[in-house]
C-alpha cells in the first residue's frame, strides 16, 4: 500500500516499519518543478530511499528542514532556506510510503 501524507500528517500516519519513501515538493497541487543537472525532475522529488524505521527516517527530514540537525536531504533544504516563500513560492512537502516485509527486500 501507498500512503501520501504531507508533514503535519507523519506521525500520526507512518508506522514503525520497514519501506521505501518518496519526498516531494508541490505547489498549487502540483509537482514543483525541479531543476537537476541533466535536466528537469517534473514529479517534483526530493528525496528517494529506503529505511528499516519509516516513521523515525521522515521524522529525521523533518527535524532537518527545521533546524538543520536530521536526515541529509532535510538538512541541505534548511541550509538553503527553501521554506522561504520567496525561493520556492508557496510549496508544500508531501511524503508517499510504501511498507515491505522486511528491510532485505528493498535491496
Amino acid at each position: 500500500m501507498v500512503k501520501e501524507l504531507i508533514k503535519a500528517t507523519v506521525k500520526e500516519q507512518v508506522d514503525e516499519k520497514s519501506g521505501v519513501y518518496r519526498i516531494y515538493c508541490y505547489q498549487k497541487n502540483r509537482p514543483l518543478i525541479i531543476k537537476r543537472l541533466l535536466g528537469s525532475d517534473v514529479k517534483g522529488i526530493l528525496s528517494i530511499g529506503q529505511t528499516e524505521n519509516l516513521r523515525r527516517r521522515l521524522q529525521n527530514f523533518i527535524r532537518g528542514t527545521e533546524i538543520g540537525q536530521g536526515h541529509s536531504s532535510g538538512n541541505r533544504y534548511w541550509f538553503y532556506n527553501l521554506s522561504d516563500k520567496r525561493k520556492l513560492g508557496n510549496h508544500v512537502l508531501k511524503f508517499s510510503v510504501k511498507y515491505t516485509s522486511h528491510h532485505k527486500h528493498m535491496e
